[in-house]
């Protein structure tokens, strides 16, 4: 089935739905005499338009992609809603005598923080893949889901719909290259993927360990240490690249130290009391590679070398 684009956002994707039908104008008759009978059964919904819709009639989305709602950030926008009211409506579909939240759940839950009792919300008579497609592409162009979370987005709109990587990408608005590097997170073990979703590790980190990714014990083990050394992604790389094959080989065929080098290196751990190694590139140059193994062990090798007590004054 051929779709339009969805790159241009969410109300350019409302406006690709066609509004639901108007009903045949009824003639004017009489109404006939009958005679009395049990109370009719509650109308349905209304199927499109605008509506104040009670919160209470409003059940969740199936499609919801998101798993993780930051409190704090609830609260700010309950609050701006308690202030100035809700700026832009949820969007929902008639499901009987309810509603079923296609897009907005941040809305909605802050509505309830803020003690609203009905919400503006946008009725449109939508198709379960109709409801699917926009959820997942409004959170995705909303850019604040986790890694993890826009990963699972991704993933779903190729297993729901049999969508290429490419055809993602022309969807979203998102480049090839991009939906790419999200899906392939979703190869990492369950414990790792975990930490992403949990905010502990951050996709670079996660891209860094899939380059190990016929050892899923060893990703694991690395990943928790990761976190545990609060390590930048820079560091991570490092980390993983010296466990890749040949690394060890590489480092066997560097050239021998020159003595001067290693005196000055031992020179400077004593200074210091920590690891200390030069590295030596071609044309003099090189850096300095100082170890530390807590907080307080990089402070102390800091005021060190900055001549300064270890405790400002």
């Amino acid at each position: 089935m051929t779709r339009k684009a969805l790159g241009k956002g969410l109300s350019a994707l409302l406006r690709d739905f066609p509004p639901a039908a108007e009903p045949p104008p009824e003639e004017a008759v009489a109404p006939p005499v009958v005679a009395p009978v049990a109370a009719a059964a509650p109308a349905p919904a209304p199927t499109s338009g605008v509506l104040e819709v009670p919160l209470d009639l409003i059940q969740p989305s199936p499609y919801q992609p998101r798993a993780h709602f930051e409190p704090q950030a609830l609260e700010e926008l309950a609050q701006s809603m308690r202030s100035g009211g809700m700026v832009q409506p949820v969007v929902v579909r008639p499901r009987g005598e309810r509603y079923e939240l296609v897009a907005g759940e941040r809305r909605l839950r802050a509505a309830r923080l803020a003690g609203m009792s009905r919400i503006a919300a946008l009725v449109r008579t939508l198709s379960d893949e109709q409801a699917l497609e926009l959820s997942l592409v409004e959170n995705i162009q909303r850019e604040d889901l986790n890694p993890l979370e826009q990963a699972r987005a991704f993933d779903r709109l190729a297993s729901d719909f049999g969508l290429t990587q490419e055809e993602i990408a022309q969807r979203t608005g998102k480049d090839r290259a991009t939906v790419a590097n999200f899906m392939r997170l979703l190869r990492l073990p369950a414990e790792v993927q975990a930490l992403l979703g949990d905010g502990k590790l951050t996709a670079g980190h996660a891209r860094a360990l899939l380059k190990l990714e016929e050892s899923p014990v060893l990703q694991r083990v690395l990943a928790k240490r990761m976190v545990a050394r609060r390590m930048s992604v820079r560091q991570a790389e490092e980390m993983v690249d010296r466990r890749l094959p040949g690394a060890k080989k590489d480092r066997l065929v560097q050239p021998p130290q020159d003595p001067n080098v290693r005196a000055a290196e031992e020179v400077m751990e004593r200074a210091l009391g920590t690891k200390v190694r030069v590295i030596e590139r071609r044309g003099g140059k090189g850096h300095i590679e100082i170890e530390y193994y807590s907080l307080e062990d990089l402070n102390r090798i800091y005021y060190s070398i900055v001549k300064k007590p270890e405790i400002p004054a």
